[in-house]
């Protein structure tokens, strides 16, 4: 229950009351107190803002379909992850054009995860979206900083005014051209929608980078390239990453498909018998995928001779998390090449140092041993220790071998059918900490090692600043509006970037906080501004590599 005194002023044509709810005013009120310049979606817009495919269900991934439908369950941050998206047929997307979405365009999800807010990326030459999205096509020149405003907490407030529906709440379409946004100098637009766009390039770079990584490796695996062939082509240097593209494409020119026909019994020789009975270990494709890594070509070690360190966390009793204290990385944490600090819960209970069994530092290598198991990821450059929970395994691996290349091989293909055979629990799934240390891991030449690894923590680095960047352009609109920073502060930063000067830039990246403009009691968003502009510049050249040869 609430009561709102609510003025004139802020009155529209939506008199019903949570439409007037406390919070929503406020931040009504706080646009207009900035005295930046507003404007409708309606009146931005290029085309409609359209609806979507419906009665579409019968239509997902049927023979031929290759045009990827969107859905709010695609949303990854401020983009539609293309990897997730359900596929459609070209002929049937083109009778449902009018929901056709290109590179740049933004989606509202009008139902579901009602006002969440998704660019489309590059990855794609146009796809479509479902019946719970609204496409919104804006001029290139302000569409980075209109996304970034209605993903910010103003934004979100503007879109959830028109929002309706007493059980499940949702947008209509004729409403969203009504949806106020700020609309500010075009100098300030283009400072903060450079953002997004430089955050879409390090994405786009980063994707790339990691399937070269990913694809070669798996090659190896399969053996259609040798430990000499690659060494060689790794030899030939300053080459793009499109020129590994293009080997990869040759290699894989006969189509064969790494697929096993799935057979319902096994014949299990003596030999392939272990310490365990338990059926489901030999699955057909299990004992095919282990005989297939011990044919692959590579010499093989288990990953406790690998490691300096080799277990699994504990996690506190009565462990309470609060706002700060030390983080305790658990299974939700680890992804396939990819630990997010972000989501890592604190404690003000734990107190591990480096030295401790259960520290995770720079470089540790984390292996998911419970739910979802074989998740195998480094956590990258940090000064921070975290503590490790007891279904996390950690791995210290010694010189001259790669963790980032360790890691890649639990995520591929036959590293992760690996891990599950090892799975044991008749309810809740779970790798034990002995099997884990048992884990073959193939050991190539170490250039192969640090090559492959490299390109994994290169893409590793490209997705957090590209994360980074897109929080800087939230945390930069809600800032203008608090008057925070000013219109004139970012026209100068913006007119000296063109000029090839970026200490208005640094000035104002150094406020940007975790927790907001100035909070310096959280993290810093850009603690190394140097790295950042560096890698800025090593994707510019490397995209201009690609191009030119």
């Amino acid at each position: 229950m609430f009561i709102s005194r609510v003025t004139t002023s802020l009155l529209f044509d939506r008199l019903n009351a949570e439409s007037n709810a406390p919070e929503m005013l406020a931040a009504d009120r706080r646009v207009q107190l900035s005295g930046l310049p507003t404007a409708t979606l309606g009146q931005l817009v290029t085309s409609p803002i359209n609806n979507s495919i419906r009665n579409v269900s019968d239509q997902y991934d049927v023979e031929g379909a290759n045009v990827p439908l969107f859905r709010p369950a695609d949303i990854q941050g401020i983009w539609l992850n293309t990897a997730s998206a359900l596929r459609v047929t070209r002929e049937f997307e083109n009778q449902h054009e009018k929901a056709r979405v290109y590179p740049g365009n933004i989606v509202i999800a009008a139902a579901g995860t009602v006002a969440a807010v998704a660019r489309v990326p590059s990855d794609i030459e146009y796809g479509g979206i479902n019946g719970s999205f609204a496409r919104v096509v804006l001029k290139r020149e302000c569409d980075g900083f209109i996304v970034s405003y209605l993903a910010s907490k103003y934004g979100y407030q503007s879109m959830m005014r028109w929002a309706v529906g007493s059980v499940q709440k949702h947008l209509n379409l004729e409403d969203l051209p009504k949806v106020n946004v700020v609309f500010p100098k075009a100098p300030v637009q283009k400072y903060v929608g450079d953002k997004v766009r430089q955050a879409e390039r390090l994405r786009t770079f980063a994707r790339l980078e990691q399937s070269v990584g990913i694809e070669l490796l798996e090659l190896l695996l399969r053996k259609k390239l040798t430990e000499e062939g690659l060494i060689s082509k790794i030899g030939e240097n300053n080459m793009p990453t499109s020129y590994y593209r293009d080997l990869i494409a040759r290699l894989n020119s006969d189509g064969a498909s790494i697929a096993r026909e799935s057979r319902k019994q096994s014949r299990v020789t003596r030999k392939d018998l272990t310490e365990r009975l338990d059926a489901g270990f030999y699955r057909p494709d299990f004992l095919e995928n282990a005989k297939e890594l011990q044919a692959c070509g590579v010499s093989l070690d288990n990953i406790e001779s690998l490691s300096e360190k080799c277990n699994c966390g504990a996690t506190p009793v009565d462990v309470a998390y609060e706002s700060d204290g030390q983080g305790l990385i658990r299974t939700s944490d680890v992804r396939p090449n990819r630990f997010n600090a972000r989501s890592v819960l604190r404690t003000r209970r734990l107190n591990v140092v480096i030295g401790s069994p259960v520290a995770a530092v720079n470089g540790d290598l984390l292996y998911t041993m419970s739910g979802t198991i074989g998740y195998a990821a480094v956590v990258p450059a940090t000064n921070e220790v975290f503590s490790f929970s007891n279904t996390i395994a950690r791995a210290r691996i010694k010189a001259p071998h790669n963790p980032w290349y360790i890691a890649a091989f639990f995520n591929s293909s036959i590293g992760y059918k690996q891990s599950l055979r090892l799975t044991s629990g008749g309810i809740q799934g779970h790798v034990m900490p002995n099997p884990f240390k048992r884990l073959t891991v193939p050991v190539p030449d170490p250039r192969i090692q640090d090559f492959i690894g490299g390109k994994l923590q290169v893409a590793d680095s490209g997705n957090r600043l590209s994360e980074q960047l897109v929080a800087a352009a939230k945390l930069l609109v809600e800032a203008l509006i608090e008057r925070k920073v000013t219109e004139a502060e970012l026209i100068d930063a913006q007119t000296r970037l063109e000029q090839g000067d970026d200490s208005g830039d640094r000035a104002i990246l150094s406020r940007l906080y975790e927790g907001g403009w100035d909070e310096t009691e959280t993290r810093a968003l850009f603690p190394d501004l140097d790295a950042y502009y560096e890698t800025l510049r090593m994707v510019d050249q490397a995209q201009a590599d690609g191009a030119s040869k």
